[in-house]
């Protein structure tokens, strides 16, 4: 039988002697005293640590270095979120300018968006000097809200007493793409969204629609589609509002991911309906190959690069002790308007 990885061995150590994989973490990366852990307590954590095979790790041979060569950071990014997301992400990064994080490394760390868990072992100062997560689910969010971690870390729009975070106002940007296609004129409105663990995209179907029921529009629930976030989802969304909806089609729709209105447009092009002289369609996110597709794709735009650079601000803090209190920094979406809402070019000003 295979020795355990030093991952599920810090768990297991956990669970065996009903302590938080925190404090199991700090012991066994020698940090026990400075904690001010018992001493009894250090004792049974590296005894069960012998039984169960754990092994100090290179990360943390590493970290000891870490003055010199600069800090490891973790990005914590879901494994089934969309990829297209991180090349903002890192862009945002690459464009912050801060002489503390100047050798900083950093680290993509996958995880299973619905269950942190299994992944809490590596927020642990024994892998990386800080942390920053992105997608929480409500579970997950839950997780590590009830556990302690020895490492600085900022979450990715999710607010939190306990951690410092960087969000976008999901529910306006919502309620923005609601506003957009009122103004255009348009009574039936359709949403194709997702399936989501992730709180941020419940808010912004709230937004949505809360906004259409404040300006008097109806939405029917065969105009109501779920899907998961791909294009053949997309594709597949489009085949299941034609199959409600018959000869009665919405004139406008709001999308909740780009990818998924890749395939939305495949799926219109085949039946022969066009956009935007048939249907009018704005997506979010606007990654970059919104503007190469046909049409090129009205947007909500998060604005992922300037959150990074803000994560990146207060992780240099966090890490210089200059932060003393958790903060938030809130951002705002804004319209990106092009062909498939018949308004490329146009400035947009929701009223």
């Amino acid at each position: 039988m295979s020795k355990p990885s030093n991952q599920n061995s810090i768990k297991m150590i956990s669970q065996e002697l009903g302590i938080s994989i925190g404090t199991v973490s700090i012991v066994l990366n020698g940090r026990g005293d400075e904690k001010r852990i018992s001493k009894a307590t250090q004792q049974r954590i590296l005894e069960c640590a012998k039984r169960f095979h754990y092994q100090p790790n290179v990360f943390a041979k590493r970290l000891r270095h870490a003055d010199k060569s600069g800090p490891i950071i973790a990005l914590f990014w879901p494994s089934d979120f969309r990829m297209a997301m991180v090349g903002r992400f890192l862009q945002g990064i690459q464009a912050y300018q801060d002489d503390s994080l100047q050798n900083a490394e950093l680290i993509l760390q996958p995880y299973d968006q619905n269950n942190f868990q299994q992944s809490a072992a590596y927020l642990s100062s024994g892998y990386y000097s800080g942390a920053v997560i992105m997608g929480l689910s409500e579970k997950s969010f839950e997780y590590i809200s009830s556990q302690e971690f020895d490492i600085p870390i900022v979450l990715m729009n999710r607010q939190s007493s306990q951690y410092s975070a960087v969000l976008v106002d999901d529910f306006d940007a919502g309620a923005m793409a609601a506003s957009l296609l009122i103004s255009r004129g348009h009574k039936k409105i359709a949403l194709i969204g997702y399936g989501s663990h992730s709180r941020s995209s419940k808010m912004r179907r709230a937004g949505f629609i809360n906004t259409c029921i404040e300006k008097g529009i109806i939405l029917k629930q065969e105009y109501m589609i779920e899907t998961d976030i791909s294009a053949k989802g997309g594709s597949g969304a489009v085949e299941t509002l034609l199959g409600q909806c018959g000869d009665d089609l919405p004139t406008g729709i709001f999308v909740l991911d780009s990818t998924i209105a890749f395939g939305a447009l495949h799926a219109f092009h085949k039946h022969n309906i066009h956009i935007p002289e048939d249907l009018e369609l704005v997506s979010y996110g606007d990654n970059p190959q919104d503007e190469y597709t046909i049409p090129s794709l009205t947007s909500i735009r998060m604005p992922l690069e300037q959150m990074s650079q803000d994560c990146m601000r207060i992780m240099s803090d966090l890490l210089s002790n200059k932060l003393t209190n958790n903060v938030s920094y809130m951002h705002s979406a804004s319209v990106v308007c092009r062909d498939s809402c018949g308004m490329y070019g146009e400035n947009y000003f929701r009223k």
